[in-house]
């Protein structure tokens, strides 16, 4: 298949079709690089999108490359030892590919990708631990437990604890 794409993009680059055909490229040879949850080359993949938005600033492949890029930044921080660095980024990526007109019939697969990285985010941006201060209670005796919620994104957020006094329970809404 891609010898009709190379052909077009050889013999006919100012063509109307050698954005859709570069993409289509692009795109299929990005989406088998994963065989096995493998995400060596999103780094390549990612620079390959750039240069392809670069090349076609007008193409109607936008929302999809600024997806896929987002995707690929997705899929490393699930990899890597700094996933808030490539959340941040998929999450930039994701904001541009949505400030671009959409089909919304055809891209149903863009609010769930949003979702998922946004979930994802709120995730990894906090670090909560539990600890109690020994492991057997007698009968009676209060339970002391020690709640950190420690905010690990660069910005400042805030939360809101809600308890109820007639049974044993809270809420934290962040």
């Amino acid at each position: 298949p891609f010898q009709f794409l190379d052909t077009l993009l050889r013999k006919y680059p100012e063509s109307k079709f050698a954005d859709d055909a570069a993409f289509l490229k692009l795109n299929y040879g990005e989406g088998s690089s994963h065989e096995g949850g493998d995400n060596s080359s999103n780094l390549e993949y990612i620079a390959d999108y750039k240069s392809f938005l670069r090349k076609y600033p007008l193409t109607n492949c936008r929302a999809q490359s600024y997806a896929a890029i987002s995707s690929l930044y997705y899929e490393m921080a699930n990899d890597s030892e700094q996933p808030m660095k490539y959340l941040h980024l998929a999450q930039t990526y994701i904001k541009q590919a949505g400030n671009i007109k959409l089909d919304k019939g055809n891209f149903t697969w863009f609010e769930e990708l949003k979702a998922q990285i946004n979930d994802a985010f709120e995730t990894a941006s906090w670090d909560f631990t539990v600890q109690a201060d020994k492991t057997k209670y007698r009968s009676n005796e209060p339970v002391l437990l020690t709640f950190t919620l420690k905010n690990l994104d660069i910005y400042e957020r805030s939360l809101e604890v809600t308890a109820s006094k007639s049974i044993p329970n809270f809420s934290i809404y962040i």
